[in-house]
């Protein structure tokens, strides 16, 4: 199913609280003073990247045949013998747990459990599977169950087939794929699922065949990871006069991906830790690495030059570092040979002249090898959909303006590539203005180079940014007990970062907003959740509103949107 529209299950629903209406009187709806008594969700980030898990087999159904990395079989009261539990998913099968038909003198559990790493919540999921319960006779006080489990914040939540309910058999065995045995999430974020089979009353008599079987065939699992890697450790010896930087870092949520290095603002350098998609385990990388860069001091001018970074996780989570600084030394000078014979006498000085007017060389008047580039003050967050404008000045080292110097403009975005904005040239005074455009937070570099094609010797680094703005719609906003209603908004002023983002929807509960849902914006900030009221015994009405919070990786404060009204009539 699309995340961006959990359904929530009818065992978690959403229940009013009697409101309060004078007596004699027609109440006035939207002055019903109504809470959400609902089961809170796990808390999570406001912004996190996630990474999908594939289990016995991966999106493509004719590839190889992978294990179930992540799944753990788990028995609970039970004996030997009363559970038989199976793993055939890297020889092509799955994973399959029954209980004996020869019955169990008490309650016993056997499952197949998938937990996400500590600190991620699984965000959504697909199964393939199958289950399988015998057909109850008119009395009986057994009861066997085969169900996957949902592990919520309010107790683990089951569906799927029970001795004296309904659904002696669901899905179909023989063919692992088919639409038959294909499931999708109930609710989410969870915090682990499974497959389990039991036997729920006090004892559990014999049967002819398996009294309870699940069979799983495939499984996709997205799972959402809140926070960036740490912030790297930069060791090796480039700062001491050597060649080679190292980036070390750690994630254990999702793992480190690849780490990239960029020289004075230039094309970066990415080097990959190994892991690949389709994932297959959760986390998919390592959770711990360290890369190390190799300079070529001989090919940067003398001076002061800077590296900086990112580290990228198998979620998506980026974290920046630098700039580290450097100095390259002027190369010592080289002897001229001399010849052992006599010089041959030079030619004859030209008659004087008048003295040369005074010309340009390298990048700007006066010319230098590394001048300062020094930036205005930074102005406030600026609204989505406007421009940014930077403006600077580029000086000697003496503090003495530099004319008609080129400068290179870059920018890196939030969860987006690097891009090259072109050049901006001094004017008279040094001075010098770039407007950027684009929402989200972008890392601007401004570079200066002696001359033209060398490499920069001159940068400086800035973080602009734009203010996150939420939209919040209601569908309808009147509707009938049973029905469905729609939230629907954008997340604006994120840019890039926006994809990814998770939207909290929050409600009044007991006279405070308090979540009672969750959606994931696309990489446009659209976002959509659903829910139906089924619990309600008076007209009611709602207050909802969306939140975006501050996280790790998510570098701005917690939004929210307005708050809107929905009314719920019970016929």
């Amino acid at each position: 199913m699309d995340f961006a529209s959990p359904r929530l299950s009818a065992r978690r629903p959403l229940a009013s609280v009697a409101a309060v209406v004078g007596s004699g009187a027609q109440p006035t709806r939207w002055a019903l003073a109504a809470a959400l008594a609902i089961c809170s969700l796990a808390p999570a980030s406001a912004h996190a990247g996630s990474y999908t898990v594939w289990s016995c087999r991966g999106p493509d159904p004719q590839a190889a045949a992978i294990g179930a990395a992540g799944w753990r079989a788990t028995t609970a009261n039970a004996s030997a013998g009363d559970v038989a539990i199976g793993d055939g998913c890297a020889d092509g099968g799955g994973l399959a747990v029954s209980l004996a038909p020869t019955g169990t003198a008490k309650p016993a559990v056997g499952s197949w459990t998938f937990t996400p790493p500590a600190g991620t919540q699984i965000a959504g999921y697909e199964l393939w599977r199958a289950l399988h319960v015998p057909a109850a006779p008119l009395i009986s006080l057994d009861d066997y169950k085969a169900v996957v489990v949902e592990g919520t914040a309010s107790g683990p939540v089951d569906y799927g087939c029970h001795y004296r309910v309904d659904c002696p058999d669901a899905g179909d065995p023989a063919q692992p794929l088919s639409a038959a045995n294909h499931v999708g999430d109930h609710g989410v974020p969870l915090s682990s699922l499974a497959v389990e089979v039991a036997c729920t009353s006090s004892s559990c008599a014999a049967t002819s065949g398996a009294p309870a079987s699940a069979q799983l065939f495939r499984a996709k699992l997205t799972i959402v990871d809140p926070l960036a890697p740490t912030a790297p450790q930069l060791g090796g010896d480039l700062t001491a006069g050597g060649s080679t930087l190292t980036v070390a870092a750690s994630d254990p949520g999702a793992g480190l991906r690849s780490f990239s290095l960029t020289v004075d603002g230039g094309a970066p350098r990415t080097l990959a830790t190994g892991c690949a998609e389709p994932y297959v385990a959760a986390p998919p990388c390592p959770t711990a690495f360290a890369e190390t860069f190799a300079v070529d001091r001989a090919a940067l001018a003398p001076g002061d030059h800077s590296v900086s970074g990112s580290v990228l996780d198998a979620a998506g989570n980026v974290t920046f570092w630098g700039p580290l600084w450097f100095s390259v030394a002027e190369p010592a000078p080289v002897p001229t040979a001399t010849a052992a014979s006599e010089p041959a006498p030079s030619a004859p000085a030209p008659p004087p002249s008048a003295p040369p007017a005074p010309t340009a060389s390298g990048n700007g008047v006066p010319a230098v090898q590394t001048p300062r580039i020094v930036l205005a003050a930074a102005g406030r967050d600026r609204a989505p959909g406007t421009a940014a404008r930077v403006g600077g000045t580029l000086r000697t080292s003496g503090g003495a303006p530099i004319a008609g110097a080129r400068l290179s403009v870059s920018t890196l975005p939030a969860g987006g590539r690097s891009r090259t904005l072109g050049g901006v040239t001094t004017d008279a005074r040094g001075r010098f203005s770039v407007s950027v455009r684009g929402d989200g937070s972008q890392r601007l570099t401004i570079s200066f180079a002696p001359s033209a094609g060398a490499p920069a010797t001159a940068s400086v680094v800035r973080t602009l940014r734009t203010r996150v703005v939420l939209s919040v719609a209601a569908t309808p906003h009147h509707l009938h007990k049973g029905h469905v209603v729609t939230l629907r908004g954008r997340v604006r002023g994120a840019g890039a970062a926006t994809r990814g983002a998770l939207v909290h929807v929050q409600a009044i509960v007991d006279g405070r907003w308090a979540e009672v849902g969750l959606a994931k914006a696309s990489a446009g900030g659209a976002y959509r959740w659903r829910y139906r009221f089924v619990h309600l015994r008076r007209d009611t009405a709602f207050s909802f509103r969306v939140v975006v919070e501050h996280a790790s990786g998510w570098p701005w404060p917690t939004a929210h949107s307005r708050a809107i009204p929905v009314l719920v009539d019970v016929p």
